[in-house]
């Protein structure tokens, strides 16, 4: 039967075959199940003996590409194959995928990324790169048909590798990238501007994030991501190990919002609980990042937005990415539906603290506290935006931009802050005093910083 090998750090994991009818199924190799310390490819498939049928790993697979039809048909021309085979896909782009694993035909070594070679690339090529990207939003790999890379979700975007000596460049062979850029969205104004300002604020709320930066080359601006699955170690790009929730929970990507039967909260929720190795942190984390996507009307936040990092049996909630608010673009706010449903409540404009209170049961946190958490940030958000925006060198027309997408935010916190119906906190002695910077909470152990996949 057609195989594709899987890898982590060289070693062989386990193999993927296609069978008739085009029915998938995968199982661990002996060696990797009596390593120590050993990995498993995802918590849908724990480490044991025996295959794992069409139903558990093709969902899996199909996590790993993006979920851009016009990119899928795009490279189902190139490397003539139908579309619907995620196989064949994944034959020629798994070199360089979410997470640690490479999917490689037999007889591909996977220690050839030692030996890969890069396309350096100067200002001006990164330029054209986002340029074609912009002009063509199914060209996300580029350069020669050997850069092997994919990423998961929908926007347009570009990986790229880099190197303190080097500079960005174009990885070949199974050289991993290091960095994902994202141009704003065509048809929603100045998103990457939006998307850094949540990151940022988040981070200064004391949220774990991905690390990020607005790039400019010649005439072009994008978002520029640092990927958390990728770390340096004794000069070497090593790749760690990543899911998302529906990877995680055995949902294809197609029902990632709950709507079309993909997880709830509380079904992330309870796979901390059952499976992470700090949940009562984790679940707080979690709890608090969904209170900051509905503060910030962050109405994509489904359940491939949120991750796990996975290492041996250490099972841990990834940084947080893909944050962005839909206030500054939204005809009438308070009708915005999430992607998730709080308290069994989908419309933004509906929450208020019976729905918070519902879903810290359900999470088995504290309620009180949790509210006085959410309360917390919506106060202190309007604040934060501000100073982030004073420190980060826009330039005039990028300040204006801001300015529009700060005062969307702070009015829908303000409105949420009312939701929640707590008794108004005591005025500080200083109304004008900008908010202080939160310190930033530490990785947990092992977890590098930095990325976005969907």
């Amino acid at each position: 039967m057609p195989e594709l090998h899987v890898s982590i750090e060289g070693q062989r994991v386990g193999i993927v075959e296609l069978g008739a009818g085009g029915n998938l199924r995968f199982a661990y190799d002996a060696a990797w199940l009596d390593r120590r310390g050993a990995t498993p490819l995802s918590l849908s498939m724990p480490l044991r003996g025996g295959w794992f049928e069409h139903d558990v790993i093709h969902p899996y697979l199909w996590g790993l590409l993006p979920d851009n039809e016009a990119v899928i048909e795009r490279w189902a021309k190139q490397y003539q194959c139908s579309s619907s085979n995620v196989f064949a896909l994944l034959a020629n782009v798994g070199g360089d995928v979410a997470g640690a694993a490479e999917y490689l035909l037999p007889g591909t070594d996977p220690e050839e990324s030692a030996e890969s070679t890069y396309d350096l690339l100067d200002d001006a090529a990164v330029a054209a790169l986002l340029r074609e990207v912009q002009r063509d939003p199914t060209a996300w790999r580029p350069g020669r048909d050997d850069g092997r890379w994919s990423l998961a979700g929908a926007q347009s975007k570009i990986a790229l590798a880099f190197d303190d000596d080097r500079g960005w460049s174009i990885p070949h062979g199974q050289a991993p990238t290091t960095h994902i850029f994202k141009p704003a969205i065509s048809d929603l104004k100045d998103h990457d501007l939006n998307e850094l300002l949540c990151v940022k604020a988040a981070e200064r709320l004391g949220l774990l994030t991905e690390e990020a930066s607005l790039g400019h080359f010649e005439d072009q601006r994008a978002l520029v991501l640092k990927r958390y699955d990728r770390i340096v170690r004794d000069g070497r790009v090593i790749r760690v190990h990543q899911e998302d929730f529906c990877q995680a929970l055995g949902v294809h990507p197609a029902s990632k919002y709950q709507n079309d039967g993909g997880p709830s909260i509380e079904d992330m929720v309870g796979t901390l609980w059952d499976s992470g190795s700090s949940p009562t942190e984790d679940v707080a984390r979690l709890c608090d990042a969904v209170a900051f996507n509905w503060l910030v009307l962050g109405s994509d936040a489904h359940a491939k937005n949120y991750s796990l990092i996975l290492s041996g049996r250490q099972v841990r909630l990834a940084p947080l990415y893909d944050l962005g608010s839909s206030a500054p673009y939204a005809d009438h706010v308070p009708k915005v539906k999430l992607a998730q449903k709080v308290g069994g409540e989908y419309r933004a404009g509906r929450i208020d603290d019976r729905h918070w209170r519902r879903l810290a049961g359900a999470a088995r946190i504290d309620p009180d506290a949790y509210l006085g958490r959410i309360d917390g940030m919506a106060e202190a958000l309007p604040g934060v935006l501000r100073e982030v925006i004073g420190e980060l060198g826009v330039t005039s027309d990028e300040a204006e931009s801001a300015a529009a997408i700060i005062e969307a935010i702070g009015a829908w916190a303000s409105a949420c802050r009312s939701a929640l119906g707590l008794p108004a906190s005591p005025p500080s002695a200083d109304p004008g005093e900008p908010t202080p910077r939160q310190p930033r909470r530490r990785h947990p152990r092992g977890t590098p910083g930095g990325g976005q996949f969907a």
